[in-house]
This record gives C-alpha cells, sequence and structure tokens, in this order.
C-alpha cells in the first residue's frame, strides 16, 4: 500500500523528492491540501448545448444537456504529485509556496477559472452557455448556486506536476465540460504564467 505523506512531517519535502526519484512511476500520494472541497456533481457533455431557459423552454428543466454523475468525482484527502522527468533535482519551491499560502492561492485558481468560463477568458465554449448551464441546473433541480458555487461543482484537482529548476510547477484539473482533457494551470516564480487544455 502506497504511504501517503503528511504535511506536517519535518521529513516532508525531502521525502517527497526521494519518493518520486525511486519511484518507478516517478509519483508520490500526499495528504490533499488544496482545493479540498471541489469535486465534479455533473457532465456537461458539450456546454455549447445550452440555451437561455427564459428564451427557450426546450432547455428549461432538460436533463439532457447534461448527467448528474451518480457518484461525484472527488478525492479530498489524497494527491497524486508526479515528477516531470526522472532526475533527482526537484523544485519543490512553488509547492512550499501553494502549501504556505493555500487559501489566498485557491481563491486566485477559483477566479481564474471565473473568467475561464463565464467571463469568456478562452474555455471551451462562450461565457453565456456556462451562465445558462447553471441556470438550467439550477432550475431543474429547485437550487440556486454562487458562480463560485457552481464553478467548485465542476472541477476536481487531481494531479501536481513537480518541476525540475526551469520549469514551472502544474496542477491538472478535471472539468466538466472536457472529461477527456482537463485544464492545466502552471505556477512559477509566485505567478500562474499559463494555462492549457
Amino acid at each position: 500500500m502506497t504511504k501517503i505523506l503528511k504535511l506536517e512531517n519535518s521529513n516532508f519535502y525531502s521525502k517527497l523528492i526521494s519518493t518520486i526519484s525511486e519511484d518507478f512511476d516517478r509519483q508520490a500520494q500526499i495528504e490533499k491540501f488544496i482545493c479540498k472541497s471541489w469535486e465534479i456533481h455533473y457532465d456537461l457533455f458539450n456546454p455549447e448545448n445550452f440555451e437561455d431557459p427564459e428564451d427557450h423552454e426546450l432547455s428549461k428543466n432538460n436533463p439532457d444537456y447534461f448527467e448528474e454523475l451518480e457518484i461525484p468525482h472527488t478525492n479530498a484527502a489524497i494527491l497524486d504529485v508526479f515528477g516531470h522527468n526522472r532526475q533527482k533535482d526537484y523544485d519543490v519551491t512553488t509547492l512550499q509556496d501553494l502549501i504556505k499560502h493555500t487559501a489566498l492561492i485557491e481563491e486566485r485558481i477559483l477566479d481564474f477559472f471565473i473568467h475561464y468560463t463565464f467571463g469568456d477568458g478562452g474555455a471551451y465554449a462562450e461565457g453565456k452557455h456556462y451562465r445558462y448551464a447553471q441556470t438550467t441546473i439550477e432550475d431543474h433541480y429547485k437550487t440556486s448556486f454562487t458562480q463560485k458555487e457552481f464553478v467548485r461543482r465542476l472541477l476536481r484537482l487531481q494531479t501536481i506536476i513537480l518541476p525540475s529548476a526551469i520549469d514551472g510547477l502544474k496542477l491538472e484539473f478535471m472539468c466538466a465540460w472536457d472529461m477527456e482533457h482537463g485544464v492545466v494551470l502552471e505556477f512559477k516564480d509566485g505567478s500562474m504564467v499559463e494555462s492549457e487544455i
């Protein structure tokens, strides 16, 4: 059984590096410390299918445009960490920053995804379709969400890629609007420098 590395251990970072360096798959498991409550509740299939429920009665309360997952995609306890390649000089500086400033950085990530989806910031469909998706799901389940609450129900952080000294640390998210590819955010020198699908 894989041992989960605890953040409070005094040798956490050295043990993380040695575990990844010695593991055949360059993998370690740590206790999850960020985006713990984010879990995917729906498969949105193609967000462009959602239309304005106020104008299109067909889309209102119509579950055919999405599927509620019987069991949400989540893992609030464990986070997989991989090494970018086989080496012994993994840079943990950015990981240390993420752990030290978890609440602040998680809020920045959430703000990014709000802009990425609702704000036409580069997601699969135009922002209006994510607004329509939220309204359709709210109508169907007779509930309401803030945009932040809704986005946290569409994403799951599944992997951290630990970089070499010249690369940025990457966070890999599974997302409800593209289950196959997801979204990758890259952090370097304390900044989020890149996003890709």
